[in-house]
């Protein structure tokens, strides 16, 4: 059947289109004159109730007064109220967990998916007197706007604290969460620590040429150096800080699923799960590795997932990258990383599949002093807990 997005005078109304026991008008098909000669007698009007038989089985509601007469779906019926029943009731009472719990019963009896008229007409229902069907259905109404108003009270509260974790994490990372201590030792001996290191850690092959990255001041993502820079502070790319290591997809002969043998295996951000990463599968021939307490962030597919591996050693996949914070609080990179995310998400947006070594290598990092490091750490945890609290409260 030809159906159109263009308006024409014959709505046709979809099982898609049925939800939240009303007629949802955003995606709302039409069809012809010609379809409408073949069909129309098959229609429905706002007196009467669809109930759902194929796709999604059961689901009842009514039509809006300016669908009336609208062709209907033969994946619906359509039932006609001759009884003094009161409509809105008949229509909770299908909806009700009595009524599809038959449904559902119905649904696993027969081989073809679909609820039929007999079947339906079997379902047994709890009928009040009138009255209390009216009672019934005024304080359903009288909940579902409250369930409304809590989930907009709710939206609004996790756009709220979004807004703020924000706000407080732009001042972390642009030093004017915390006031800077002249005792501290500046940034720029942390980094000649961080670069002797590298190389210690190249003399004893743990780290590649590559990986020796020269440090020296840097430019932001606009082109700037930024503005005001705190004492003590350096900046510069976040590649002269880290080392970081890319991951490789393993062939299907060299894991196991639930088979705790070797080492955990990651493959991707189906594994993050908050700020840990769990997985079930298992290689005993790793070739890339992540270690504990690398911060691991998902690169490819859904991009900005990150968490510490929490294993000794794991294998990671391609769309995975690890990330070791060398003499850095790894916190700290971690809280860096999550503040990058809007950004790396705006790279991937115009790269297949996801986004680059590169892309993370060539971060602009304002590095604050390691104690200050410290206790921005602290101060981010504590806000953020007590950001959450107050989210769970309501």
């Amino acid at each position: 059947m030809n159906l159109q997005a263009i308006k024409t005078l014959y709505p046709y109304l979809r099982v898609t289109d049925m939800k939240e026991e009303t007629i949802l008008l955003d995606k709302l098909l039409y069809a012809s004159e010609s379809i409408w000669e073949k069909i129309k007698g098959y229609t429905i009007n706002n007196e009467d109730i669809y109930l759902t038989i194929a796709g999604t089985i059961g689901r009842a509601g009514s039509v809006p007064l300016e669908l009336n007469n609208s062709l209907l779906t033969e994946n619906a019926l359509k039932i006609i109220n001759y009884s003094p029943m009161n409509k809105s009731y008949l229509i909770k009472a299908l909806n009700s967990n009595v009524a599809q719990n038959q449904f559902n019963n119905l649904f696993k009896q027969v081989a073809q998916p679909k609820l039929s008229i007999k079947s339906t007409l079997s379902t047994l229902i709890p009928i009040p007197p009138l009255a209390e069907q009216i009672r019934i259905v005024d304080r359903l109404s009288e909940g579902m706007e409250l369930v409304k108003l809590i989930e907009l009270e709710q939206h609004d509260l996790q756009e709220l604290s979004s807004r703020l974790k924000k706000l407080v994490l732009d001042g972390a990372m642009q030093g004017t969460l915390l006031p800077q201590n002249s005792d501290d030792e500046p940034a720029s001996i942390l980094l000649d620590k961080i670069r002797a290191e590298k190389q210690k850690l190249f003399k004893e092959g743990k780290i590649k040429k590559k990986d020796l990255e020269e440090i020296q001041p840097t430019l932001d993502e606009d082109n700037a150096y930024y503005q005001n820079q705190p004492i003590g502070w350096t900046q510069t790319q976040l590649k002269t800080v880290i080392v970081l290591t890319s991951g490789r997809d393993l062939p299907s002969d060299k894991y196991y699923d639930d088979c705790k043998t070797g080492v955990p295996y990651i493959t991707g951000a189906n594994n993050f799960s908050k700020d840990t990463i769990n997985t079930n599968r298992y290689t005993c021939e790793p070739e890339t590795l992540a270690y504990k307490g690398n911060i691991l962030l998902s690169v490819k597919g859904t991009i900005g997932k990150i968490a510490q591996s929490p294993y000794e050693k794991a294998h990671i996949a391609r769309q995975i990258m690890a990330i070791d914070s060398l003499l850095m609080s790894s916190s700290f990179v971690k809280y860096f990383l999550e503040w990058k995310v809007p950004y790396l998400q705006f790279l991937a947006r115009s790269m297949i599949p996801g986004i680059s070594r590169t892309d993370i290598l060539n971060l602009t990092i304002l590095c604050p002093p390691l104690n200050e490091q410290y206790r921005i750490v602290g101060l981010l945890t504590l806000i953020y807990q007590y950001i959450e609290s107050i989210e769970l409260s309501v």
